[in-house]
């Protein structure tokens, strides 16, 4: 009786959470779950309390996805009409690379102490070998178009080769004039992103001083100028929160490239860590790595 007394109130809870009915955005993130399945976010932040969920459930594929579990059917009315299953989407894993799926079904997911909407997607069967070898984990979905045009595309990472030594030593310039410090490291990465071609490096950096992190910062810088188009830096103050060290994915992580519109300028998708919190979004090159607006998030 206790169990099902508190089913009920989680029902009612979840009913009145879902109410608004709102449409669901024409794009979704989404995340690797297996072999043929992603996860769909179709709304983060639920406020729905579910003690009993994250006990023995199959981990995702993807370190910034969750776990999934099933929406009970009382509350299966509550779902959005623009998402339901035997819906079909388009699933962009790369630039110019684009998979067809089904929505399976809808779900609840669980991570920390957030709780999410997300839609199961089956890949489809014809194509389930090839997925199965993409190397992202993170994708962009779109609703279906009949016959999407997957072309080759020049978009996404490069080898570290494609930075000139100019370029180098341009960025560790750039570097020493954010902050003073002996203790610096930083890791770079270049990518093809826009029509012109030209290489946009994604620079990560992190001083220390008596072995504590004490200044982070993150920068896209073009390839063939030195030019820092975006930049973010997180001083000392906000680092001492971090009582067991600074999340790798503090200054932010680029997980996939994708060119949703096929129009040469290419889609991030970028993960932030905080303290207490993740955030996956959608970032556009062509708007100076701003946030779309397309993101799920979930923390304490």
């Amino acid at each position: 009786m206790r169990f099902v007394g508190m089913l009920a109130v989680v029902a009612f809870a979840l009913l009145h959470t879902l109410d608004i009915d709102a449409q669901v955005a024409p794009t979704l993130l989404a995340f690797r779950f297996d072999n043929q399945r992603i996860i769909a976010t179709v709304k983060s932040e639920i406020n729905v309390s579910l003690p009993q969920l994250a006990r023995g459930v199959p981990r995702p594929g993807a370190k910034f996805g969750y776990p999934i579990f099933d929406l009970p059917a009382e509350l299966q009315p509550r779902v959005p009409q623009s998402i339901r299953p035997g819906d079909r989407r388009s699933v962009h894993t790369a630039a110019g690379q684009v998979f067809h799926a089904t929505v399976e079904r809808i779900v609840l997911g669980e991570a920390q102490c957030s709780r999410m909407l997300a839609a199961v997607l089956k890949i489809d069967d014809s194509q389930a070998w090839a997925f199965a070898g993409v190397r992202s984990k993170y994708y962009v979905v779109e609703p279906d178009v009949a016959s999407p045009t997957a072309e080759p595309s020049p978009l996404g990472d490069l080898a570290p080769t494609a930075i000139a030594p100019e370029i180098r030593r341009s960025i560790e310039r750039t570097l020493a004039r954010l902050h003073a410090s002996a203790g610096l490291s930083y890791d770079a990465q270049p990518y093809r992103l826009t029509p012109d071609g030209a290489p946009l490096v994604f620079v990560r950096a992190t001083w220390h001083t008596g072995g504590r992190p004490t200044f982070v910062a993150s920068l896209w810088v073009r390839g063939d100028t030195g030019e820092v188009v975006w930049r973010e830096v997180l001083p000392a103050e906000r680092l001492r929160i971090f009582e067991r060290g600074v999340p790798p994915e503090l200054p932010g992580l680029v997980l996939n490239v994708v060119d949703r519109d096929r129009d040469g300028w290419a889609e991030i998708v970028f993960v932030q860590v905080g303290y207490e919190g993740v955030e996956v979004s959608l970032r556009e090159a062509r708007a100076r790595f701003q946030p779309s607006g397309i993101s799920y998030h979930y923390g304490c």
